[in-house]
């Protein structure tokens, strides 16, 4: 090793120059052997490695022509370039690549910063590495586009960095977009600077809105859809659960398709009901399901042959009496019992088994129903208010009306009806509210 007499630098036998300071060492041996193949220096005729373009020893440039200077004697050793595996530094000033250890560029002879760390030689053959390495020395930022080919299987040249893309479609300051050096820039991006599908190119403003892996940009998110209505889950309390939104104008509810699902209630049929907007009207629609859609009332309604009318636990089906019941003839004779008074309807009690159970015939003009009150009264039926509902009989047209119960009555729908905004829903075992938003 040779002694820098002015900075202490140690430096190789075959340096001339010391690689810290370049202060001029003191001769060193001759070395007893030679590379395989080299290059003479014209100037102080240091042998050199071949391929290298500036000398090793005094920096001055090497004749691009030079012929190679046979190595005498058998056995030369080996070219001084490390192998493969080693490393090399790529110059930030030309992007050039130089031997891992030297201290001057071997294409341009730039100083090469001893802070730059060598980049493995299997990513320096990426075409794309020199001009990535360079920017990012210059603090500069590209799109990489490593991986992109181009025709015929070739690797894509790399972009520029992207401050000078912006600059080449940025119009001098005073002047409108479309003006400047070339007024096709500022309408179109350059066909030299590759595009990321789905990525927007830089504006004809100077704004850069190019956004990748690496930019330092944020990806703009999809908007939010605007909520339209909503459901809100009642609870057995009557406090308020989870609030379902309703993003799109046909909105579907079941136990295992459409946009809400209950999973576990095995009231619902797999598509049970919709909801949809018309215009500025909603629409709620039974689709065919096996239990139906109730809807709570909220002032009298008319009561159709077989309507089914849900109070507490009792679903009640509907029937109109249109002949008269008369005494009963048996050889003659008429049949002793109870005394018959005209009906004009009966409920049905129907029952989780599918069949009618207890049938209660309407014969006063006003039918009352309750837990301990009224003309029909279901004792073990915890959610059947006191006097819970009526059924009325008036010029010719029956009506059912709830009577302020805590828990509502309910009328099941047949085909769609109107939504009006703070309706309740049954449906299977859900209590629903609908919302406007």
């Amino acid at each position: 090793m040779v002694v820098c007499p002015n900075c202490g630098q140690e430096n190789k036998d075959d340096f001339r120059f010391c690689q810290a300071c370049g202060t001029p060492l003191a001769a060193a041996p001759v070395p007893t052997q030679t590379p395989s193949s080299s290059t003479e220096c014209p100037k102080c005729n240091t042998l050199n490695p071949e391929g290298m373009k500036f000398c090793k020893d005094c920096g001055s440039p090497l004749e691009a022509m030079a012929a190679p200077v046979p190595a005498p004697g058998p056995a030369p050793a080996p070219v001084e370039p490390a192998p493969e595996e080693s490393g090399v530094v790529v110059c930030a000033g030309c992007g050039g690549e130089t031997p891992e250890g030297f201290k001057f560029c071997q294409h341009c002879g730039a100083p090469l910063k001893s802070e730059s760390a060598p980049v493995a030689l299997a990513v320096a053959k990426d075409p794309a590495a020199p001009a990535r390495a360079a920017a990012e020395a210059a603090g500069e930022t590209i799109l990489d586009v490593s991986a992109r080919s181009g025709p015929h299987g070739m690797a894509a040249a790399a972009p520029a960095p992207i401050s000078e893309r912006v600059s080449a479609h940025t119009p001098p300051a005073g002047m409108p977009p479309g003006q400047g050096k070339d007024p096709g820039l500022a309408a179109r991006p350059s066909e030299a600077d590759p595009v990321e599908e789905g990525l927007e190119a830089p504006s004809a403003g100077g704004s850069d809105k190019t956004v990748g892996p690496g930019s330092g940009l944020a990806v703009a998110e999809k908007p939010a859809p605007s909520v339209l209505a909503r459901l809100v889950s009642v609870q057995r309390d009557g406090s308020d659960g989870d609030v379902h939104e309703i993003t799109d104008p046909s909105f579907d509810i079941g136990r295992t398709e459409g946009h809400l699902c209950f999973d576990e209630d095995g009231y619902l049929s797999d598509r049970h009901c919709r909801i949809a907007r018309e215009g500025s009207d909603w629409h709620v629609k039974d689709l065919d399901s096996c239990n139906g859609v109730y809807l709570r009332l909220t002032k009298p309604h008319p009561l159709k042959e077989r309507d089914q009318v849900l109070a507490g636990k009792q679903i009640l089906r509907f029937e109109r009496i249109t002949e008269e019941m008369a005494p009963a003839l048996e050889h003659g004779v008429l049949l002793f019992g109870s005394p018959l008074d005209d009906a004009w309807g009966r409920l049905k009690q129907m029952t989780v088994a599918g069949v009618a159970r207890d049938v209660y015939y309407l014969t006063r003009p006003q039918v009352t129903m309750g837990r301990e009150e009224g003309n029909i009264t279901f004792p073990d039926d915890e959610f059947m208010s006191r006097k819970h509902v009526a059924v009325s009989f008036i010029e010719d047209k029956v009506v059912v009306q709830d009577l302020g119960s805590s828990n509502g009555t309910f009328i099941r729908l047949l085909g769609e009806a109107p939504l009006e905004p703070d309706t309740m829903l049954r449906v299977g075992d859900q209590l629903l509210r609908f919302e406007l938003a």
